[in-house]
């Protein structure tokens, strides 16, 4: 007797090949989503990355159609057809409540600049009911029509199974049109608004503290999964509803036989929506992993295990591109907050006063202007050697993400005494050191007389005088430069 070889199925190794990146590369794009108390957008991702993580292992504990040597998924599979039925509504409902969330920000005539903690607090309420507590009832509910443990495919793995009576159409399939329907019409609703109120666009998304850019990813994420599970979630209605040949019976259902495992052979192809999971992971990385807020996930995730050290580079956070001052509330608050600060700063001190300004300068009553220049002399340091710079006098990832530069003035005051223009030193055109650039700065009661008498240079037309308020008039006559 000849003993069958059972070959590994060329799609044992294509579907974990490809089902392993789609869901590695949304880790970090649903962290910055459940950061940024993104619950739906956050909650969508993360049951996507269940899925296709379940389709990167699958394949290789059940590469075969050996049935005899299979592994029967004790555990492993309780746990993962839960989370399959789970996700009948899971991904509807996320898609559902992002659509309506997107769509209240379009809404002309409910918008609230700041809103309320019972707003809020119900909004978190909606988002979170939907997105797990929904799906973990119709978890429960499923041990009702489950007439035993699990079936077992190979290449696919684990399928949950149901009885084929009418409850199953009442207690789980018929929870997923629905849902599929209520994210429909959102989408729907969010469509119309946008084009109904495409001039107040930038308007109504600014009110939010929100970009262009976000909020199309957002919309193009639920457009697509709304699209995708409405005609999926009624053919997977069509197919059960015809083959419900039996009467419901508890006894039946929940018999001896409930502890059993079905196994099934794959005959070399996997289930054809394993492969429809790991084209939707891709899509949600194209949606929310390739913008600048994921890009500077990325570099917060590779810096915090040190490669900052090595690429000093990754500590330059990336800017949104379509990011737009926002006018509500918070944004003003944050901007007078940051003028109250600097002001406090600038008139802390008793002693003196500064104000420089392009067009006016604040004199002593008695002070006469007098001439000054100023010689700098700056090193011309090329992109990486400035950023290596900045970043060796920042030891720690703590400082680089806290520190303040100190503010320091473009044209240094001598006080005491006045340098002379005289007294400079002739330009150096042709320095034997490349690296080096002399510059020299004049500030004059006279701008056009100086000039013509002097070298070529960087001519400063406007004075900036700083006046004390404690000193005397007779130290005023002395030193009118402080």
């Amino acid at each position: 007797m000849t003993e069958v070889q059972f070959p590994i199925y060329p799609q044992s190794i294509a579907l974990p090949i490809l089902a392993f990146p789609s869901w590695i590369l949304c880790v970090a794009p649903m962290f910055w989503q459940l950061s940024q108390r993104n619950i739906a957008a956050g909650s969508l991702i993360l049951w996507m990355i269940f899925l296709n993580f379940f389709n990167s292992i699958n394949p290789l504990i059940w590469p075969h159609d050996n049935m005899q040597e299979w592994w029967n998924g004790e555990g492993l599979c309780d746990v993962e057809v839960r989370i399959q039925v789970g996700a009948v509504v899971a991904l509807a409902a996320c898609a559902a409540v992002l659509a309506r969330r997107l769509s209240n920000v379009m809404d002309t005539r409910n918008i609230r600049i700041v809103p309320s903690k019972r707003s809020i607090l119900i909004e978190r309420s909606i988002e979170i009911g939907f997105c797990w507590i929904y799906p973990a009832i119709l978890m429960v509910t499923y041990y009702i029509v489950q007439p035993f443990r699990y079936f077992l495919y190979g290449i696919s793995g684990c399928v949950a199974a149901y009885d084929s009576s009418w409850p199953s159409l009442a207690v789980v399939w018929i929870w997923g049109c629905t849902t599929t329907l209520v994210a429909a019409f959102y989408s729907g609703l969010l469509v119309f608004r946008l084009y109904h109120y495409r001039r107040e666009f930038h308007s109504l998304i600014a009110a939010r503290n929100t970009t262009k850019s976000r909020f199309m990813r957002l919309f193009t994420m639920a457009l697509i999964t709304s699209v995708i599970l409405l005609p999926y979630s009624f053919f997977v209605l069509y197919q059960l509803a015809i083959n419900i040949v039996d009467d419901y019976s508890w006894s039946k259902v929940h018999g001896h036989q409930w502890n059993s495992v079905v196994k099934v052979p794959s005959y070399g192809a996997a289930r054809w929506d394993r492969w429809g999971e790991v084209a939707t992971g891709y899509v949600m990385f194209l949606c929310f992993g390739t913008g600048s807020d994921a890009n500077n996930t990325y570099k917060h995730m590779l810096t915090s295990i040190g490669l900052g050290k090595l690429f000093p580079s990754l500590y330059i956070m990336s800017e949104s591109r379509n990011a737009r001052s926002p006018s509500n509330v918070t944004f003003g608050r944050r901007l007078t907050s940051s003028f109250s600060t600097k002001a406090k700063s600038l008139f802390s001190k008793n002693d003196s006063i500064s104000g420089p300004s392009h067009n006016e300068s604040i004199l002593a009553p008695t002070a006469q202007p007098t001439s000054a220049s100023v010689s700098v002399t700056e090193p011309i340091l090329s992109q990486q050697q400035r950023e290596k710079k900045f970043y060796s006098k920042l030891p720690s990832f703590f400082r680089r993400m806290f520190s303040r530069t100190d503010q320091q003035s473009i044209l240094p005051l001598h006080g005491g005494s006045s340098i002379q223009v005289d007294s400079l030193p002739p330009l150096d055109r042709a320095s034997s050191d490349p690296t080096v650039f002399t510059a020299h700065a004049w500030a004059a009661d006279n701008a056009s007389i100086e000039k013509n008498n002097e070298n070529p240079g960087v001519y400063v037309v406007h004075e900036v005088h700083q006046a004390s308020q404690d000193k005397t008039k007779q130290q005023l006559d002395n030193d009118a430069w402080v």
